[in-house]
């Protein structure tokens, strides 16, 4: 009788300890799981923050890049301006020229009629 009883307190101290290290394992299992979750929030979290970086540098480059296009714009239209400007002002120097040369020839027919009327400068010599 006291060796069932030594045998059955026996088997309920291995089922104390038995139960024990279930629930030490059990919660170990749950804490890992805890911090495996957390460490997966943050990695997470700085996915999300380089994909949110990573849209505001393509943002950025496409603002550059229609910046770049604008300033293409507003230099190849200053190219234009200045070769307007360039060939504005070949145009009055033509006039100009043209209107000397004008001036030249009519002075150059006075100076024949006058030559030929025989009241020229030079006269009757």
């Amino acid at each position: 009788d006291a060796k069932i009883k030594h045998e059955a307190q026996q088997a309920k101290l291995q089922k104390e300890r038995e139960d024990a290290l279930f629930k030490f394992a059990k919660d170990d299992v749950a804490q890992q799981k805890g911090q495996r979750d957390a460490q997966v929030k943050e990695l997470q979290a700085c996915i999300d923050a380089a994909e949110n970086r990573k849209k505001k540098n393509q943002q950025s480059l496409k603002e550059t890049g229609v910046k770049l296009d604008e300033n293409k714009n507003m230099s190849q239209t200053l190219d234009l301006e200045i070769k307007g400007f360039n060939l504005e002002e070949k145009l009055m120097t033509l006039k100009s020229d043209m209107d000397t040369a004008k001036k030249l020839h009519d002075q150059g027919e006075d100076d024949i009629a006058k030559a030929i009327a025989g009241t020229g400068e030079h006269g009757d010599d």
